[in-house]
């Protein structure tokens, strides 16, 4: 992607769910969280679309990339449960 090997993407992806989710609990403020949502529901978007390519263009598939694209989708639905929950009290 633009010469940036995918996985180091995944590096930072990963370690931006990190330190939002220990500014979260450190300095519990909304921003934190709506970062937070948006950065995991990119996440699991681009799951998608890696998913995708593994199996309706190359016909293969990584299983480390599998693993990488469920802990994806579960850090999404951690993040967007609780958020579902507080915005049902509006």
């Amino acid at each position: 992607l633009l010469g940036v090997p995918i996985a180091l993407l995944g590096v930072f992806y990963y370690l931006s769910v990190l330190v939002l989710t220990l500014l979260i609990l450190t300095y519990p403020k909304k921003i934190f969280e709506k970062i937070l949502f948006l950065i995991s529901l990119s996440g699991a978007i681009v799951s998608l679309i890696l998913i995708y390519i593994q199996f309706a263009i190359l016909k293969e598939y990584c299983q480390y990339c599998l693993i990488s694209e469920v802990l994806m989708f579960l850090i999404f639905a951690l993040v967007f449960l609780p958020h579902l929950q507080s915005n049902k009290g509006r």
